[in-house]
């Protein structure tokens, strides 16, 4: 036996650290430093406009309590709390959508590899309209930009998942007069000239980027409005001025008009809840890769 060892009244003899006295002493109480220390940064309020937690990606529904840092924009659910960090270099924590691109960002490789003003005027008029749909879509809204189509060399400049559904977006920085306009006295067909010259079938190209789409989401239930937006555009005719600077317009299933307004065609109430926003947006961000 060493120091220490006791008998209990059973007759045996015992280590140390079973003794009762021991076994019955308090835990000492975690220090001041051991405590998590909460990043100020932070606060915790209900989150006017909801959206997804920077730390786990759950959707937070509107008005509901959570975490906002008005410095970065960005919300965190209440199981996420802001730890402050620790001294050194700063972890930012996983965002869902953290590897999207800057829209406009793969134009701007071909222009500066190729030297081509196109591609870098190209790429300025993606980057206005992801700036425009950040600044327009706060209410939960998921916005991909500058995507691969699946099997081809294309890409979407924007797939956008909304409650009013799956938006996808092409952005036109068209330099010249844009015109819309019947192509006869009936008014049966309408034509888009840009400085005289037909672009019309612009409308019918779109949807060689909606048929992925809805090769990834089979369910027809949900909706896929494909739009083209038009940067700095100069429309002709006062019909058509007052047309694109009010409200979108529609040819066959295509919207198009300026960014802002087709952001406010977005923020439309529609028939996906944020459950299925935050469910979509996650598949289309897995089947179509940043190009």
């Amino acid at each position: 036996m060493g120091p220490g060892w006791w008998q209990a009244s059973d007759g045996n003899w015992y280590a140390p650290e079973l003794h009762p006295a021991n076994a019955t002493r308090a835990t000492p109480a975690l220090s001041a430093s051991a405590v998590p220390e909460l990043d100020s940064a932070w606060a915790f309020k209900s989150l006017r406009y909801g959206g997804a937690c920077l730390a786990c990606g759950i959707q937070i529904p509107k008005n509901t309590m959570g975490w906002h840092s008005p410095t970065i924009k960005k919300v965190r659910c209440p199981c996420c709390p802001p730890v402050a960090s620790s001294p050194g270099p700063a972890v930012p924590a996983v965002d869902p959508v953290a590897r999207n691109p800057v829209g406009g960002s793969s134009a701007l490789r071909v222009a500066q590899q190729r030297k081509d003003r196109r591609w870098r005027k190209g790429a300025a008029g993606e980057y206005i309209v992801d700036q425009v749909l950040h600044e327009e879509l706060r209410s939960g809204e998921v916005i991909l930009s500058d995507r691969k189509v699946p099997g081809s060399s294309a890409n979407i400049d924007f797939v956008v998942v909304a409650s009013s559904g799956i938006w996808v977006i092409d952005a036109k920085k068209w330099r010249g007069k844009l015109e819309y306009k019947a192509a006869n006295r009936l008014g049966t067909k309408m034509v888009l000239l840009v400085d005289g010259v037909d672009r019309t079938s612009t409308f019918d190209e779109i949807y060689n980027l909606v048929i992925p789409i809805r090769q990834c989401i089979p369910d027809w239930s949900v909706p896929i409005e494909p739009a083209l937006t038009f940067v700095q555009a100069e429309w002709t005719g006062r019909a058509a001025v007052k047309l694109f600077t009010t409200k979108p317009h529609k040819n066959g299933l295509v919207w198009f008009s300026a960014p802002r307004i087709i952001a406010a065609k977005i923020r439309e109430p529609g028939p996906l809840s944020a459950e299925a926003v935050a469910h979509i947006a996650q598949i289309l961000d897995e089947q179509l890769p940043p190009r």
